[in-house]
């Protein structure tokens, strides 16, 4: 399913960070990779509104407040329930600065405390990683049953199961050149030092 971003967004944004409410409810095991950005559930107020900010154009400041207040709700679920959170950044995600210094430095500071929830994993692919694959788009798995990938001008959901396993065999590798623990916590205070 490729859907446009204009025909996603005509309702507003809060509708658009609304209509996912079903899907993260449903979800047991999140698997998240991403290239570009913090995954959303990991993001703070001030990172999603320096994102979103890009994408209002002239929708109203009401809505893109409501839109941030609603996805910050969404972000709770990973402190609610059962649900799981695997996780692969590479490390330029943490050193695109979206947003000032001081809404970068407090999402790598909330990256520090989620990267110790007992159902999350964090890891990072360094810059110095030996790499077998290269970085690919930024995805999200929810189960076994979908892959969403986010495009410049669509969002797309496939559920294909010979798709969706490719996603999975791919997030597996790609889980291989991470690291974690204390080497991730290293990475990321690495970053947060670096924004001066």
């Amino acid at each position: 399913m490729y859907i446009e971003w204009k025909r996603l967004k005509s309702a507003g944004l809060r509708s658009l960070q609304e209509s996912y409410a079903a899907l993260y409810a449903e979800t047991q095991l999140f698997r998240f990779y991403t290239s570009d950005v913090i995954p959303g559930v990991l993001q703070t107020s001030a990172y999603v509104r320096a994102i979103m900010s890009r994408s209002a154009g002239s929708r109203s400041e009401e809505d893109m407040e409501q839109a941030v207040a609603t996805k910050m709700e969404r972000a709770g679920i990973i402190h609610r329930g059962l649900h799981r959170f695997l996780f692969v950044l590479e490390e330029s995600v943490l050193r695109y600065q979206l947003g000032d210094a001081e809404a970068m430095a407090g999402q790598l500071g909330h990256l520090l405390t989620v990267i110790s929830l007992p159902r999350v994993s964090l890891g990072v692919i360094p810059f110095a990683a030996r790499r077998t694959l290269w970085p690919v788009e930024s995805f999200r798995v929810h189960d076994e049953a979908r892959v969403q990938v986010e495009l410049v001008t669509a969002a797309v959901n496939v559920t294909t199961p010979s798709e969706v396993r490719q996603y999975l065999d791919i997030f597996a590798e790609l889980q291989a050149l991470a690291v974690y623990g204390v080497k991730a916590r290293t990475l990321i205070a690495d970053a947060i030092a670096s924004l001066g």
